[in-house]
């Protein structure tokens, strides 16, 4: 009798988990437009590479009470990146590894906010793709109450970094004139 197993294909070399607020600047915030145009090249690049993912968390933030997200483009923008398998799904080791995180971090959730909270699932994401940086707009200077990605990040020896510092590190320039 022949055993079948199931081994789930990680990319060869380490990529990046972003955050909600990566999206939203590359539909929303970013401005000039072609500042913005040029971020959101970069991010397709990546997503065609397969080296940028995060976690249906994030989707579920987008589109939580978003009366006509056909009309936002942050939202078109999630369903593009959602048909080239950029949210991950909650498995079991993401089950775990939010299971330590909040025990670590009890207040690194808003346990009063009917709302996702997509960052404790990033983290855990970030725990299960190792080597995997976060790109995130959350600050790194330490608050009393709630815990910030970064601060979490760093006690899972997780590397983070700002999304500007990621669209640098792809060749994006600001020039000023």
């Amino acid at each position: 009798m022949s055993q079948l197993s199931l081994t789930l294909d990680k990319p060869e070399q380490p990529g990046f988990i972003i955050d909600t607020m990566v999206l939203i600047g590359i539909g929303r915030l970013i401005y000039p437009p072609e500042l913005k145009k040029s971020a959101r090249e970069i991010v397709d690049k990546l997503v065609d590479e397969g080296i940028v993912k995060s976690s249906v968390e994030v989707h579920a933030e987008l589109f939580y009470k978003k009366k006509d997200p056909k009309g936002d483009e942050t939202c078109r923008i999630a369903e593009s990146y959602k048909l080239k398998g950029v949210f991950e799904r909650i498995i079991d080791e993401d089950q775990e590894n939010i299971a330590q995180v909040l025990s670590e971090f009890p207040d690194f959730v808003k346990h009063d906010s009917e709302k996702p909270d997509a960052d404790p699932w990033l983290v855990a994401l970030a725990m299960r793709l190792d080597g995997w940086t976060v790109v995130t707009r959350d600050g790194a200077k330490d608050t009393d109450g709630l815990r910030k990605m970064k601060q979490v990040c760093r006690h899972f020896k997780i590397t983070t970094i700002t999304d500007t510092e990621f669209y640098q590190m792809h060749g994006w320039q600001i020039k000023s004139s």
